[in-house]
């Protein structure tokens, strides 16, 4: 394969934000410790890191979400 793994994983990266983007993401937040220890136990990996995967795709998905509001806010500010 000629993609050295690194890039393959940002594509993965890019495609896994894509989709939230256009599906959405449910967060509950008395389920999300739960959810990250069943998703580390499928994938194979340890709790921590789903955890701060899933910490680091909220973090990104709830800035974005900010960014739309504020957006919005300007426009409406500026119809006044």
């Amino acid at each position: 394969m000629s993609i050295p793994v690194v890039r393959l994983n940002e594509i993965a990266m890019l495609e896994l934000q894509r989709r939230i983007n256009e599906d959405g993401m449910q967060i509950k937040p008395d389920e999300i410790a739960r959810h990250a220890h069943n998703r580390a136990k499928q994938l194979g990996i340890p709790v921590i890191e789903a955890a701060e995967f899933f910490r680091f795709m909220i973090e990104k998905t709830s800035a974005k979400t900010m960014d739309n509001l504020g957006t919005l806010i300007v426009e409406e500010i500026s119809k006044k």
